[in-house]
């Protein structure tokens, strides 16, 4: 068995899942809905090291830039992935499409070897950022 629970020796392509509307809401303060934020993305599964280098790789080399998101950005932790800079807003409009097709095209044959909500938001921007993360699909 691989590390990833699985039997067989080609796991699922890696891809983000959704956005992690817990970490979303602890990080985000009371602010108007156009400022950007880091929205953190739940993978579904751990990068390999060859995967988690092509990621570091594609955050630094302007691609998102040069498909019209200059100030995005992109961290990796673990099974998260903070696309910073950003609002959900701009994930649904496009950007989440093209961040889950990028991962994917990453994605490679894995071997062995391989918050509480915070306070200060109100219930009314809580439910709020709750429907706008909703409507986040990376697939």
């Amino acid at each position: 068995m691989n590390t990833y629970g699985s039997t067989t020796s080609h796991p699922e392509l890696l891809r983000v899942e959704g956005v992690v509307f817990s970490c979303l809401v602890a990080g985000i303060e009371e602010s108007e809905p156009s400022d950007r934020y880091t929205v953190p993305a739940i993978l579904n599964r751990r990068p390999s090291r060859s995967e988690h280098e092509r990621l570091n790789s594609l955050a630094a080399s302007g691609h998102l830039a040069t498909a019209g998101y200059p100030e995005v950005g992109l961290v990796l932790n673990d099974r998260r992935l903070d696309i910073t800079n950003t609002t959900l807003d701009e994930l649904s409009e496009g950007l989440a499409l093209l961040l889950g097709a990028l991962i994917q095209e990453l994605s490679d044959t894995v071997d062995d070897d391989a918050v509480r909500p915070a306070p200060h938001l109100s219930e009314s921007r809580r439910e709020q950022l709750r429907k706008a993360a909703a409507e986040v699909h990376f697939h």
